[in-house]
């Protein structure tokens, strides 16, 4: 069977590494991930360098695309697994879509490369991104990112979560973790658009103990974090028709400075939010 091989250079070392590839298998483990190492290769043009994750659906890691001049991308090797497979296979459709209409990536949404199935795993090739929203904050002993960034980085994911909605596109997990850098049960606890839950019950008390005023948040008094606050409540209201869609939150009072300074095209972000 064909499985990766190392990277060889040279007609006798060709040779090598097709003889390498008839003499292995391509093998998964008990989870369905693909077994893999560094320096492995994948469709004689995938060389990998590196794990950068891991979640439920299989793993990514760091390749060098040979075909694309060696440049470094991120592969998403699916689990060989029926629904995870099908989860990608929606997936492709969506990122096809957004590159067919964006194909100047203009609106920071992530850009598929190429994707192909490798031995019953479906494999997703992107540009290779900096550190999540999250994982940036983490690194750096979670001290806070200053206002003006906010500003930066919520009018990006506004102006990109935008352009899905007017695709009739809708993203279903957008969080920190999900936001990089470029260089359910919450609805039991409402009842008529207003907190309620019973108190004596051990979910009651998490909420008792762990929901507070999102007002009882904000680190300083100034009128630009009022108006962070503002936004975010306008945009998290409970009742969908009283909600700011993102048309309006883009016109909110806290995003002014970005258009008297027409910062918002010329992003001003030493790590730019991306995609």
């Amino acid at each position: 069977m064909v499985v990766f091989c190392r990277e060889l250079t040279g007609p006798s070392q060709q040779r090598s590494r097709q003889s390498s590839r008839q003499a292995k298998s391509v093998e998964d483990d008990v989870e369905g991930h693909l077994i893999y190492r560094s320096g492995d290769w994948l469709q004689e043009r995938y060389e990998i360098v590196s794990t950068l994750g891991e979640g439920t659906f299989g793993r990514v890691v760091q390749c060098v695309d040979h075909r694309r001049g060696g440049i470094r991308v991120a592969l998403k090797i699916i689990k060989n697994v029926e629904k995870y497979k099908e989860a990608a296979r929606l997936e492709i459709n969506v990122l096809e879509k957004i590159n067919e209409k964006d194909p100047e990536n203009k609106h920071l949404c992530v850009r598929m490369f190429d994707w192909f199935d490798y031995h019953g795993h479906m494999c997703i090739s992107f540009e290779l991104l900096g550190l999540s929203t999250f994982d940036f904050l983490k690194e750096n002993n979670y001290l806070p990112y200053p206002i003006h960034q906010v500003r930066h980085m919520a009018y990006q994911v506004c102006h990109a979560v935008k352009f899905l909605h007017d695709n009739k596109l809708t993203h279903t997990d957008l969080k920190p973790e999900n936001i990089l850098f470029v260089n359910s049960e919450k609805q039991k606890y409402f009842y008529h658009s207003h907190l309620d839950w019973d108190e004596s019950t051990s979910a009651g008390r998490y909420v008792r103990d762990n929901c507070k005023p999102l007002r009882r948040y904000m680190l300083c008094d100034t009128e630009e974090h009022h108006q962070l606050f503002d936004l975010i409540e306008a945009m998290l209201e409970y009742e969908p028709s009283k909600r700011y869609t993102l048309s309006q939150a883009l016109k909110h009072a806290f995003f002014s400075p970005l258009k008297s300074d027409h910062a918002s095209k010329h992003w001003d972000l030493g790590r730019d939010i991306s995609r």
